[in-house]
Protein backbone atom coordinates (compact mmCIF):
# COMPACT_ATOMS: atom_id res chain seq x y z
CA UNK A 1 0.00 0.00 0.00
CA UNK A 2 1.07 3.38 -0.51
CA UNK A 3 0.52 6.13 1.47
CA UNK A 4 0.78 9.75 0.85
CA UNK A 5 -0.10 11.97 3.37
CA UNK A 6 -1.01 16.12 2.88
CA UNK A 7 -2.38 18.85 4.79
CA UNK A 8 -3.62 22.39 3.60
CA UNK A 9 -3.79 25.66 5.78
CA UNK A 10 -7.30 26.65 4.11
CA UNK A 11 -8.57 29.55 2.88
CA UNK A 12 -9.22 31.46 6.24
CA UNK A 13 -6.38 31.19 8.50
CA UNK A 14 -2.27 32.01 7.78
CA UNK A 15 -1.06 29.31 10.01
CA UNK A 16 -1.23 25.24 9.18
CA UNK A 17 -2.18 23.59 12.93
CA UNK A 18 -2.56 20.51 11.18
CA UNK A 19 0.11 17.73 11.42
CA UNK A 20 -0.21 13.94 10.51
CA UNK A 21 2.55 10.88 9.89
CA UNK A 22 2.30 7.54 9.59
CA UNK A 23 3.78 4.68 11.61
CA UNK A 24 4.29 0.84 11.21
CA UNK A 25 4.43 -1.04 14.86
CA UNK A 26 6.65 -3.94 15.19
CA UNK A 27 3.94 -6.70 13.67
CA UNK A 28 3.77 -4.42 10.45
CA UNK A 29 0.41 -3.10 10.89
CA UNK A 30 0.27 0.94 9.67
CA UNK A 31 -1.16 3.72 11.76
CA UNK A 32 -2.12 7.37 10.26
CA UNK A 33 -2.66 9.85 12.59
CA UNK A 34 -3.69 13.13 11.62
CA UNK A 35 -4.52 15.79 14.51
CA UNK A 36 -6.05 19.34 13.74
CA UNK A 37 -5.04 22.41 16.36
CA UNK A 38 -7.90 23.84 17.50
CA UNK A 39 -7.96 27.48 15.20
CA UNK A 40 -7.69 29.96 17.20
CA UNK A 41 -6.43 29.08 20.44
CA UNK A 42 -3.02 29.13 21.80
CA UNK A 43 -0.96 27.00 20.60
CA UNK A 44 -3.35 24.45 18.57
CA UNK A 45 -0.16 23.40 16.44
CA UNK A 46 1.82 22.38 19.44
CA UNK A 47 -0.90 20.13 20.47
CA UNK A 48 -1.64 18.63 17.56
CA UNK A 49 1.78 17.76 16.78
CA UNK A 50 2.41 16.42 20.47
CA UNK A 51 -0.87 13.79 20.07
CA UNK A 52 0.58 13.12 16.75
CA UNK A 53 3.97 11.98 17.54
CA UNK A 54 3.59 11.11 20.81
CA UNK A 55 0.92 8.13 19.89
CA UNK A 56 2.70 7.32 16.67
CA UNK A 57 5.80 6.90 19.12
CA UNK A 58 3.81 4.43 22.05
CA UNK A 59 2.23 2.60 18.01
CA UNK A 60 5.51 1.67 16.76
CA UNK A 61 6.37 0.25 20.03
CA UNK A 62 3.54 -2.16 19.90
CA UNK A 63 2.98 -6.20 17.93
CA UNK A 64 -0.58 -5.28 17.86
CA UNK A 65 -1.93 -7.45 15.63
CA UNK A 66 -5.73 -7.57 16.30
CA UNK A 67 -8.60 -5.70 16.14
CA UNK A 68 -9.67 -5.85 19.71
CA UNK A 69 -5.90 -5.01 20.64
CA UNK A 70 -6.50 -1.94 18.91
CA UNK A 71 -9.38 -0.95 20.91
CA UNK A 72 -8.03 -1.58 24.17
CA UNK A 73 -4.67 0.43 22.94
CA UNK A 74 -6.17 3.22 21.56
CA UNK A 75 -8.74 3.69 24.75
CA UNK A 76 -5.51 3.57 27.07
CA UNK A 77 -3.24 5.83 25.17
CA UNK A 78 -5.68 8.78 23.81
CA UNK A 79 -6.83 8.72 27.49
CA UNK A 80 -2.48 9.53 28.53
CA UNK A 81 -2.74 11.41 25.75
CA UNK A 82 -5.46 14.08 26.49
CA UNK A 83 -4.08 14.54 30.40
CA UNK A 84 -0.80 15.42 28.98
CA UNK A 85 -2.65 17.86 26.55
CA UNK A 86 -4.69 19.39 29.06
CA UNK A 87 -2.16 19.01 31.85
CA UNK A 88 0.56 21.68 29.04
CA UNK A 89 -2.27 23.74 28.50
CA UNK A 90 -2.47 24.80 32.33
CA UNK A 91 0.76 26.52 31.59
CA UNK A 92 -0.43 30.41 30.85
CA UNK A 93 1.84 29.89 27.42
CA UNK A 94 -0.41 27.09 26.40
CA UNK A 95 -3.45 28.08 27.81
CA UNK A 96 -6.45 26.85 26.15
CA UNK A 97 -4.49 24.67 23.66
CA UNK A 98 -6.32 22.26 21.67
CA UNK A 99 -6.84 19.24 19.13
CA UNK A 100 -9.08 17.37 17.23
CA UNK A 101 -8.21 14.13 16.38
CA UNK A 102 -8.51 11.28 13.88
CA UNK A 103 -6.39 7.93 13.14
CA UNK A 104 -6.60 4.85 10.94
CA UNK A 105 -5.35 1.78 12.08
CA UNK A 106 -4.92 -0.92 9.19
CA UNK A 107 -5.35 -4.72 10.43
CA UNK A 108 -5.17 -6.88 7.60
CA UNK A 109 -9.45 -6.63 6.10
CA UNK A 110 -10.13 -3.93 8.50
CA UNK A 111 -9.62 -0.47 8.81
CA UNK A 112 -10.14 1.00 12.32
CA UNK A 113 -10.94 4.73 12.63
CA UNK A 114 -10.85 6.00 16.72
CA UNK A 115 -12.15 9.29 17.77
CA UNK A 116 -9.86 11.40 20.26
CA UNK A 117 -13.11 12.69 22.34
CA UNK A 118 -15.18 9.53 23.71
CA UNK A 119 -12.89 6.40 22.13
CA UNK A 120 -15.27 5.71 19.95
CA UNK A 121 -14.11 3.24 17.08
CA UNK A 122 -15.85 3.02 13.62
CA UNK A 123 -14.83 -0.15 11.63
CA UNK A 124 -15.06 -0.70 8.20
CA UNK A 125 -14.52 -4.41 6.91
CA UNK A 126 -15.07 -4.79 3.02
CA UNK A 127 -18.82 -4.29 2.32
CA UNK A 128 -19.84 -3.66 6.32
CA UNK A 129 -19.57 -0.24 8.22
CA UNK A 130 -20.37 0.30 12.04
CA UNK A 131 -20.15 3.63 13.61
CA UNK A 132 -19.84 3.39 17.82
CA UNK A 133 -21.60 -0.26 18.00
CA UNK A 134 -20.53 -1.30 21.49
CA UNK A 135 -21.53 -5.08 19.70
CA UNK A 136 -19.19 -4.15 16.67
CA UNK A 137 -16.41 -6.80 18.25
CA UNK A 138 -19.00 -9.73 17.99
CA UNK A 139 -19.89 -9.27 14.55
CA UNK A 140 -16.76 -8.88 13.05
CA UNK A 141 -15.30 -12.23 14.95
CA UNK A 142 -18.01 -14.09 13.65
CA UNK A 143 -16.19 -13.88 9.79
Amino acid sequence: MEISLLTDVGQKRTNNQDYVNHYVNRAGRTMIILADGMGGHRAGNIASEMAVTDLGIAWVDTQIDTVNEVREWFAHYLEIENQKIHQLGQDDAYKGMGTTLEAVAIIEKYKLLPGFKDYDISCFHIDKYILGDSNWQEGFEEE
